[in-house]
């Protein structure tokens, strides 16, 4: 933007010469020089993106949906136990990122100041009236407020029209003192177009409408691009000049998008008469370059009206237009067939796919000049979806930040596991993250949003392969799916240890922090088994000895060769699509690890299903059975609320008997008598846990609140149940007070009144328990449970760091002890 009167112009008169060259009347100044050195030095639309930064010194801060952190001296910090939050560095944005602050204080003249982010600037045309020549174009710039705006159109165009041509070479005057705003050719021409006849016009054009020298009021508007296209009256596509041109009357011709299909149109000649336009159909239309702009999606999707200047009529396109077309009875072809399917979906203000993941695959051949654009341009449908998250564009970062971020916020807030299948992993150069595509290599980025993407071969596809693979009809094969195969087996609730769950990105490294499950330890290679595609690689793991149990990873990538004895598998479980699996490997960091490969798919196989016969369990057979997630993510959280839910039931319900302790009701809980069980499993393990006790110290408190007084002499307990039991002589301790049954009568020494009573102490351990589902669980966790501090507080409800310890094997698929696989869910950090 530039402006050619003298400084002390203060009240300017501008006319325009036979030339098209405007001088000022009051200062004598001219627009010669400026129009000379535009004409030698033309521009480029927007600046170009700043360089990526250096390893280790990425200084991340978009988007602001992911939490980025920042570890002192650069290292893991679980190790530290020191985490810096980013809310400072965001903060203090300015001292972290380049410095626009001269660009938002020395705005061009034109952009007589920086934007508000809650304003937008739009362009008032007026009737040309008595200023020729006709070639000179002059508009007002003026700013309003997001909540309070005149009734505008909004023009979809591309900057540098069907020939390509985006230098900045041909004036636009802005204001009474027509400061000189270069833009391109085609630009100009629409401009022209749009020019009123009488009256005036307001319209919204990207490149005048925001300063696009201003990186950061380029981001904010961007960012409501979607909204300036949704709210304003209609959009016009401005298609070049050499399709379209200003009717000799008043008023276009007006007709229906699908009528293109049938009409004639005509094109102006040199000599001023007219000629028939080479037959032009939708197809045909749809092959221009604007279709292919990275922008149109969304313009043309969020718009509520749209309309189309093609010779010297006006085609207007509505929700409607393909039920208009399936009526006509030359329609052969279908959208798919088109070089731009999307535009289906014109006008209807919704586009269908649900993640940024899907959005930017549908955009990605579509062209740009600024890769980050083409990121940026699904920002709108994306954030004026119901509950969209608002991100904003921001083109002060380089193209390696955007695609961090952009990732990072997939993953994280999305739950988009399949782009790990795509990462760099063992292959990664320095300074991306493990995690990462590698965004330096133009192939990548082809693989991953454009046609020649590799998509993942279905699981059916990848089953006949293991069947094929079987060495005996006897092998057992079993693999994880995110919903449980029968309404026995519903999912238990993994409510704190979801993958996004103080997910965070280290702001220098990039390294990415999820919760993960863990598998197990590679313990050592067998064999591969595949053909084109992916292949299945089978291994050992470190502690699965007792059953000879392996593992078979899918894999694109050759893990016979990049994986590692100790590198550990870990579960990506996203709770809504398959999880996927990803292969480890320690740095030494405590839970920091560099990510080897990625695979789609994991099966785990025993040589000999006789093994899973004997358990009862009948998910085997011919082919891979399956097992919930939830299965798999248990820890000593859960195994402790199982056990406490266990224990709120009453005596007459619970695995403990209570009817060998004279005088308890059977409305009691189960927990008065747990003591007997922590008590019984310390006697034949030779004092698991001190705290525990023995069964008979723990059957003397037990049972002294219901009886006068109770001892243990010669391995028998003897009960004085006192005359207030009399009563029970009618009740189901009848046969206590007769001395029949279990408990025998003490004759001798003691008053018959006394009711004492005495029973050997092994033969109650013997009748302690009921059959139950819960017995062999509670002794089975019991006799794993590891850790002094956990005995010690057996009784108590569980802790918040219970999550992240291992559970028992008890009462779960007889896959999981006969792999030791490990089942904690826990923040890993991967570099």
């Amino acid at each position: 933007m530039a402006r050619w009167h003298a400084l002390s112009c203060g009240a300017p008169r501008v006319e325009v010469g036979g030339d098209s060259v405007p001088s000022c009347q009051a200062c004598g100044n001219s627009a010669h020089q400026l129009l000379r050195d535009l004409t030698e030095h033309p521009s480029s639309p927007a600046p170009s993106p700043p360089p990526d930064e250096p390893p280790g010194k990425l200084n991340l801060s978009w988007p602001s949906t992911v939490t980025y952190t920042r570890t002192k001296s650069h290292r893991c910090g679980f190790e530290s136990g020191e985490t810096e939050s980013l809310a400072c560095f965001k903060l203090s944005e300015g001292t972290c990122r380049r410095d626009d602050s001269s660009s938002r204080r020395q705005t061009p003249h034109a952009h007589d100041r920086a934007l508000g982010t809650d304003e937008f600037r739009l362009i008032r045309l007026v009737a040309k009236e008595n200023e020729p020549p006709e070639d000179v174009i002059h508009l007002l710039l003026e700013t309003y407020s997001d909540r309070e705006f005149p009734e505008y159109e909004a023009v979809s165009y591309t900057w540098g029209g069907e020939d390509g041509d985006a230098t900045l070479r041909h004036p636009v005057y802005v204001g009474e003192y027509w400061d000189i705003l270069p833009q391109t050719r085609n630009c100009c021409a629409m401009l022209r177009y749009l020019r009123p006849s009488r009256g005036e016009r307001v319209v919204w054009v990207d490149a005048i409408c925001i300063n696009q020298k201003d990186s950061k009021e380029r981001g904010e508007q961007v960012a409501k691009m979607g909204r300036i296209y949704s709210q304003c009256f209609q959009v016009v596509i401005w298609l070049g000049d050499d399709l379209a041109f200003k009717p000799s009357k008043v008023f276009a011709t007006r007709h229906s998008f699908h009528e293109l299909e049938s009409l004639e149109i005509l094109m102006p000649t040199i000599k001023g008469s007219t000629t028939p336009l080479n037959r032009l159909t939708i197809q045909k239309l749809l092959e221009r370059r604007y279709f292919s702009r990275a922008w149109v999606l969304q313009e043309l999707i969020l718009a509520a009206r749209v309309i189309i200047p093609i010779g010297d009529m006006v085609f207007s396109v509505d929700p409607l237009m393909t039920e208009h077309l399936n009526q006509l009875t030359g329609y052969t072809w279908s959208w798919e067939q088109t070089r731009a399917p999307w535009f289906q979906h014109a006008t209807r203000g919704l586009l269908l796919p649900k993640s940024m993941f899907e959005l930017l695959r549908l955009a990605w051949e579509s062209r740009s000049s600024d890769v980050r654009d083409k990121f940026y341009a699904v920002w709108g449908p994306y954030t004026l979806k119901p509950n969209g998250i608002q991100i904003q564009p921001d083109y002060s970062i380089s193209l390696q930040h955007l695609a961090t971020g952009f990732f990072a916020h997939s993953i994280i807030n999305e739950g988009a596991s399949q782009l790990l299948l795509k990462a760099s992993g063992a292959y990664a150069e320095v300074g991306i993250p493990s995690w990462m595509p590698n965004c330096k290599d133009p192939v990548t980025w082809e693989k991953l949003f454009g046609n020649e993407g590799e998509e993942t071969p279905s699981w059916d596809q990848m089953e006949r392969i293991v069947s094929i693979s079987q060495d005996s009809k006897k092998d057992a094969y079993f693999r994880f799916t995110t919903s449980p195969p029968t309404e026995a087996d519903a999912p238990k609730t993994i409510g704190r240890r979801l993958w996004y769950q103080d997910a965070t990105v280290d702001a220098d490294s990039g390294a990415m922090t999820l919760n993960l499950t863990k598998l197990f330890t590679i313990g050592g290679f067998k064999r591969a088994n595949g053909d084109k595609g992916l292949t299945w690689y089978q291994f050992t793991c470190m502690k699965a000895d007792l059953y000879l149990g392996s593992i078979l990873l899918a894999s694109r990538s050759k893990l016979d060769t990049t994986v590692e004895v100790e590198d550990e598998v870990y579960l990506f479980d996203n709770n809504t699509t398959e999880p996927i699996y990803l292969v480890l490997r320690p740095t030494g960091n405590q839970l920091e690890f560099k990510l080897i490969a990625a695979c789609p798919y994991c099966v785990c196989t025993f040589p000999n299903n006789e093994f899973f016969h004997s358990s009862g369990d009948h998910r085997q057979g011919p082919k891979v059975g399956t097992i919930p997630i939830t299965d798999l993510q248990q820890s000593l959280y859960t195994d402790l609320m199982h056990l406490h839910n266990c224990l709120e039931q009453t005596t007459a319900n619970g695995f403990i008997r209570d009817d060998l302790i004279p005088g308890m009701q059977p409305t009691s809980q189960l927990k008065e008598l747990f003591p007997l069980v922590l008590g019984l499993v310390n006697d034949a393990f030779r004092d698991k846990f001190k705290s525990w006790g023995t069964f008979g110290g723990a059957y003397l408190n037990v049972v002294r609140p219901y009886c006068r007084w109770a001892e243990i002499s010669n391995g028998r307990i003897t009960v004085s149940l006192g005359k207030e039991f009399q009563n029970l002589q009618s009740s189901r301790y009848g046969d206590v007070m007769q001395g029949q049954g279990w408990w025998k009568r003490t004759p001798g020494q003691f008053k018959p009144e006394e009711g004492v009573v005495s029973y050997h102490l092994e033969d109650i351990k013997q009748r302690l328990f009921r059959p139950s589902p819960d017995y062999p669980w509670v002794i089975e966790f019991l006799l794993g449970l590891q850790g002094s501090d956990v005995g010690d507080r057996i009784m108590d409800p569980p802790k918040e760091e219970d999550h992240f310890r291992k559970a028992s094997f008890g009462g779960r698929h007889r896959v999981f002890e006969g792999l030791q696989l490990d089942g904690r869910t826990f923040p890993v950090r991967i570099v």
